[in-house]
């Protein structure tokens, strides 16, 4: 279990600082308010640490690269409305490149986590020095 627990990859954790119209309130509203907003925010910082997990292949870094690739091939299509071939060739070029990297990123995340797994559980002392 702890190769599941240590196996987390470029996961920034911050939490979103609280903004209100309503500045004035007794000191049980701001708690019941401050308490209800830090919650939401662990839990969203919660599933971006989930997101970042190897063993799941690291989807958050999968949806960087993809994002990353497809907003470059939507600047390409823009580009190609306005007759600039070449925006499109790069925007392409782009969202193959993006998206091919982080779907092998993922696969070898997954097969390595699962090797780990494997390699914990046979217990095997040589294989796992």
């Amino acid at each position: 279990v702890s190769w599941l627990a240590a196996s987390v990859d470029d996961a920034s954790l911050s939490l979103n600082e609280l903004e209100t119209a309503h500045a004035f309130m007794d000191l049980e509203m701001l708690t019941a308010f401050l308490q209800e907003h830090y919650q939401k925010e662990c839990m969203r910082q919660f599933y971006r640490l989930l997101g970042s997990v190897e063993v799941l292949g690291n989807p958050a870094g999968l949806m960087r690269n993809l994002n990353h690739g497809m907003k470059a091939f939507s600047n390409g299509l823009t580009g190609l409305r306005h007759g600039d071939r070449q925006s499109f060739k790069d925007g392409a070029k782009t969202l193959v490149k993006h998206g091919a990297h982080g779907v092998s990123n993922t696969i070898s995340k997954v097969s390595s986590s699962f090797s780990r797994g494997f390699a914990s559980v046979s217990l095997d002392e040589d294989f796992l020095r």
